[in-house]
């Protein structure tokens, strides 16, 4: 094995012990990036989300299909890790992918979307081009739960915080674990009179 290869499998086995020991008490609450960069823990959140929601059956258009991932407008260094953590994954008995998509029309084929602050997105018609579809969107951009997105990975004071819109939820046919529901803030988009879940 060279060395390369050495330092990347025991920077991958440190994430994963990271993963161990932030999911054991369930989700880290206000997870704090003091060992870990802000963007691995980001990642380990989008690895994790996977025990804690279900997708429909139909959102997959064959039994072998794999369950993906998607960050749109390439790669990312949050998805860099990610892409590390899935080796040899599997979600309900799939294989898991990652893709960097370009282009719009192939974010409806993702199981979970992630968007990066760093990159410049137009979330409104992001959002209109997932409408009542299965998708989770996710990001760390800010006030993206208050503009229609699912989930968005707040950070204050170096600690990440999960922000759900439950009212976009209702609209993908999403499960989501009450488990995960009571340690995020849970918000209602702006056109929803706050009805409670």
């Amino acid at each position: 094995m060279t060395k390369l290869a050495k330092n990347q499998l025991e920077r991958v086995s440190s994430i994963l012990l990271v993963v161990l020991v932030l999911f054991s008490s369930l989700f880290f609450s206000s997870a704090s990036a003091a060992k870990y960069t802000e963007d691995e823990v980001k990642a380990v959140y989008l690895f994790n989300f996977t025990n804690f929601i279900s997708w429909p059956k139909d959102s997959f258009n064959n039994k072998p299909e794999a369950f993906t991932y998607c960050s749109l407008g390439g790669e990312n260094s949050v998805t860099k890790t990610l892409q590390e953590i899935l080796l040899g994954e599997k979600v309900a008995g799939r294989a898991v992918q990652l893709k960097n998509v370009m282009e719009l029309s192939d974010i409806r084929n993702c199981q979970i979307l992630y968007l990066d602050k760093r990159q410049n997105q137009d979330i409104a018609l992001i959002l209109q081009t997932l409408k009542n579809s299965p998708t989770l969107t996710v990001s760390d951009i800010k006030g993206f739960a208050m503009q229609g997105g699912a989930v968005e990975l707040s950070t204050k004071n170096e600690h990440i915080k999960l922000l759900i819109n439950v009212a976009k939820v209702k609209t993908t046919q999403l499960s989501i674990s009450s488990k995960l529901l009571r340690i995020a803030d849970l918000i209602n988009d702006q056109n929803d009179d706050n009805v409670p879940w």
